[in-house]
């Protein structure tokens, strides 16, 4: 649930403290609750800590008067530690690791005040009111837009959202535990019930079985597929995707399906799949965020 794009507007990620997003194109949820505690696992980070450094580079070499080690003959070279690089759909950067299995994510410090949930909560929320829209989709799988379509009117209701934000990012599945997914999902949940798209208001479901409880008691789940980014030894899954949708569908869960973090060829190929192979019935139940741009098509 965790579980990237068209976040080019209102974004603020920048190259500061760490944040670990699995980025497999959908999170596993057979046994649900054992995926998310393997969500949860942290990803090895790409550059040491300084401290780390200092820990892995104690040997018994010398160094020259450059301060470069003297390596013994034949000794393989240590590759550099690599540079954030620059996500191509959501501008986030981004080390691979992992062997290229997950990122790291670098968001920015807190304001003065907020905790670092929240801080990040009301980038995610502004970011996705700013860009993308919700729709459902109609008998004959065009998207018709629903819900409130402003992003002004959105973020109107962000002040009183984020005083609610570390209670929807904490996980009954886990323990309570907040997450760079469980983030995500919060921004989600908040800002389909500020667009009117689920009636208020929104509460973490209290047994991890599905991410939120709307005003009418009806649960909902999260699904955010995720891009590859730029050198990513996976590749998108839009059919494993379709899968995951249905297996919530069929547990009388409601789907929030977050498209924000495709880019346009990923978020298609879910769609064209939800046009070709879903019920009526069961794409009754799914609400689609999608980039603006779709839904002006």
């Amino acid at each position: 649930m965790i579980s990237g794009d068209n976040f080019s507007i209102g974004s603020s990620w920048k190259t500061r403290e760490p944040l670990n997003v699995p980025s497999h194109g959908m999170t596993e949820k057979a046994p649900r609750e054992q995926a998310r505690q393997e969500e949860a696992q942290p990803c090895e980070e790409a550059v040491l800590s300084e401290a780390a450094r200092k820990s892995h580079g104690k040997d018994h070499h010398h160094k020259s008067k450059h301060g470069e080690r003297n390596k013994p003959a034949g000794a393989p070279s240590k590759p550099a530690p690599q540079a954030p690089l620059k996500d191509h759909t959501t501008g986030a950067s981004y080390v691979m690791t992992n062997g290229g299995k997950s990122i790291a994510l670098f968001a920015d410090a807190p304001a003065p005040g907020e905790s670092r949930t929240v801080s990040t909560f009301v980038d995610r929320y502004s970011t996705i009111a700013a860009t993308c829209g919700w729709c459902t989709m109609k008998d004959d799988g065009s998207l018709d837009p629903t819900g409130k379509s402003s992003a002004g009117e959105a973020l109107g209701a962000l002040p009183q959202l984020k005083d609610r934000a570390e209670e929807l990012a904490s996980d009954p599945a886990k323990g309570k535990k907040i997450t760079p997914g469980s983030i995500e999902e919060a921004a989600v949940g908040a800002y389909a019930e500020a667009c009117g798209v689920v009636p208020p208001t929104v509460t973490r479901e209290a047994t991890g079985a599905a991410e939120f409880i709307d005003g009418k008691g009806a649960p909902w789940d999260v699904k955010s597929p995720l891009s590859p980014p730029q050198g990513a030894r996976w590749s998108f899954d839009a059919p494993h995707i379709l899968v995951k949708l249905r297996h919530d569908l069929g547990e009388g869960e409601g789907v929030l399906l977050n498209l924000s973090n495709c880019n346009k060829a990923d978020a298609d190929a879910v769609i064209n799949l939800i046009k070709s192979d879903f019920s009526n019935e069961e794409r009754s139940q799914v609400r689609i965020l999608v980039n603006r741009e779709a839904l002006a098509q």
